[in-house]
């Protein structure tokens, strides 16, 4: 049995054997519903696809209309209520199974409409290929591979989080190895790690999203365990700021990424200009002249010419 709630706690709903049965909590005021009025429920969505079968989450959401619409996953595939407290057709959003792929459990996550899933190929040999899919009502937004086995999965502003856990080393006379997590956040747009946490004692049990303006951040919790002793530890991720972003990634010489990064964010033309300049300014004194003036052309306008002209003099 699988059961979720809405955000606002209004609706919630659960998946029973081939039925999903909708229930509601609150008036559109938050007020709560007496509990004779929310223990029965409002809808009964019955499920019959003719290829969607091993179903696997839920997620209710209200659109950019007010209106509640429900996820469902399936191991096959993703369907689209878009009514939830009246019966309606569901609409297919993807089928995998045509593809040959199936969708992790338990790894997805949903924010209003926007879903990001896992799904999986197997490949000769034991071997797989991992995808992660985001999805806005019936359109596919990316997909991109992130391999490897995971055990959460999230979705936060433009990044993509995903927490590994490793056996580390063999202890005891068991056999048993430490387990500890990894933490990463990908920004696939720019094709960059934004963060990465190397593997430390102790393993990451909790993941949230906070979106709320002045709170905004990765939240997780840590625990390690030392004897009886159970540590736990609760941290916090904040967004990069694009300046800082900018910043990090020229120190590292990675200038095309920084400058996505600045056309994304409208930084002034000025800025940008800085940017290639630096990146012309390394292409030439790594001697790759011809790359250099390309990306010196590109701030016609900004630079004064007579800079590239006697660097050029000087090395003819």
């Amino acid at each position: 049995m699988v059961m979720r709630v809405s955000p606002d706690g209004v609706f919630g709903g659960i998946f029973v054997q081939n039925e999903i049965l909708i229930y509601r909590f609150m008036e559109p005021n938050g007020n709560l519903l007496p509990e004779k009025i929310s223990s029965r429920a409002v809808e009964t969505h019955r499920v019959n696809h003719p290829t969607f079968h091993k179903m696997q989450d839920l997620y209710i959401f209200k659109n950019d209309h007010a209106d509640y619409q429900m996820y469902v996953l399936f191991e096959e595939g993703i369907l689209l209520y878009n009514s939830i407290d009246r019966r309606t057709e569901p609409h297919k959003v993807y089928d995998f199974a045509a593809e040959q792929l199936y969708l992790t459990p338990g790894l997805s996550d949903c924010r209003k409409d926007v879903l990001m899933v896992e799904a999986v190929r197997r490949l000769p040999n034991n071997q797989e290929e991992h995808s992660v899919y985001k999805f806005q009502q019936l359109n596919i937004l990316s997909k991109h591979e992130l391999e490897g086995a995971k055990q959460m999965l999230y979705f936060f502003k433009e990044y993509t989080i995903e927490v590994k856990h490793i056996t580390k080393g063999v202890v005891g006379p068991n056999g048993a190895g430490q387990t500890i997590s990894q933490l990463s956040i990908y920004d696939f747009k720019n094709k960059i790690t934004m963060y990465w946490n190397p593997p430390a004692n102790g393993t990451i049990c909790d993941v949230q999203i906070e979106e709320t303006p002045g709170q905004e951040g990765i939240y997780y919790i840590a625990e390690s365990y030392e004897g009886t002793r159970v540590d736990r530890e609760l941290m916090k991720l904040y967004p990069m700021e694009d300046n800082v972003k900018i910043y990090n990634l020229m120190k590292k010489s990675h200038y095309t990424e920084a400058l996505n990064i600045a056309r994304d964010a409208n930084f002034p033309e000025e800025i940008q200009s800085e940017i290639i300049k630096e990146h012309a300014d390394k292409l030439f004194q790594q001697k790759k002249y011809d790359e250099a003036i390309e990306q010196y052309m590109q701030t016609i306008g900004f630079l004064n010419p007579s800079f590239v002209i006697q660097n050029y003099i000087q090395v003819t």
